[in-house]
């Protein structure tokens, strides 16, 4: 909203920037439980990706090489080597063998750029009540990249109940058929190719294991991602991190079949 002064931003004379923004949509879901929302958010992002994409735009502030899951390995890889000392390395060390083990560049299928929202946790999804899915929040991290990224990211978030730095993670089929069936909805017949739509599950497996590499690589590194001091320390939370992230693809590696059936459920309805 502007101010009076027709300016869409305030500044305070003691200094402190403040702006005003209308309300959109009633309730604002933290975690996932029931699939009519799983179905209407999904339904939304296949809107807001087929909106998106013809739009010829040149994103000003990006996060060069957020996904680039390669480099994140070699960066655990590069933590490895420089830290054997670390109080922590004995367990971590164990663990990233699963993580380097569990993806490899040649499981990436080359798929075609897209408009991307970048961060579709479910909170950055505004809805009605009752399972109406109006808006997406959190503009900032637009960008273009691939759709298993976008759509692995997402359900990996979605379709775990559990908090990230839970080990014993789950894939919650139900959640995820029902996100399936409305992205298929949404998106109409101009919908994902077929390179993207078999990307989808195998892109949450690649998400997961980046993020378990970076929690990792951190664990020893000590020098990005924040913690909760009730863990110990900043190694030991995001050694708890990556075991859950580790988790997480491992549940979906276990149920990959049945979700790739969900998937083709969905594409079959459509």
């Amino acid at each position: 909203m502007r101010t009076r002064a027709g300016q869409l931003w305030h500044e305070a004379p003691g200094g402190g920037v403040f702006r005003v923004l209308t309300p959109v949509g009633a309730r604002t879901v933290h975690k996932l439980t029931d699939p009519a929302d799983a179905r209407a958010a999904a339904a939304l992002v296949a809107r807001f990706h087929a909106a998106v994409r013809d739009l010829d735009w040149d994103f000003r502030m990006v996060r060069p090489g957020v996904h680039d899951t390669a480099a994140h390995y070699q960066r655990l890889r590069d933590a490895l080597a420089a830290h054997p000392g670390h109080r922590l390395y004995d367990q971590v060390a164990p663990l990233a063998e699963r993580i380097l083990a569990g993806w490899s560049p040649s499981d990436v299928a080359p798929l075609p750029a897209r408009v991307l929202h970048g961060d579709l946790k479910i909170s950055n999804v505004r809805f009605e009540d009752g399972p109406v899915a109006i808006a997406l929040i959190d503009l900032d991290t637009f960008q273009r990249g691939t759709l298993d990224i976008e759509l692995g990211d997402a359900m990996r978030s979605w379709c775990n109940p559990l908090p990230e730095d839970r080990t014993d993670a789950t894939f919650d089929l139900d959640l995820f058929a029902a996100a399936m069936r409305g992205y298929a909805e949404g998106a109409g017949a101009d919908g994902p190719s077929d390179a993207e739509w078999s990307a989808i599950v195998p892109g949450i497996q690649r998400v997961a294991w980046e993020l378990a590499s970076r929690f990792a690589m951190d664990a020893l590194a000590e020098s990005y991602f924040g913690f909760d001091p009730k863990y110990g320390g900043r190694g030991e939370h995001n050694l708890l991190r990556a075991r859950g992230q580790a988790a997480v693809a491992e549940a979906v590696a276990a149920r990959a079949d049945e979700a790739q059936e969900a998937v083709a459920a969905a594409r079959r309805e459509q």
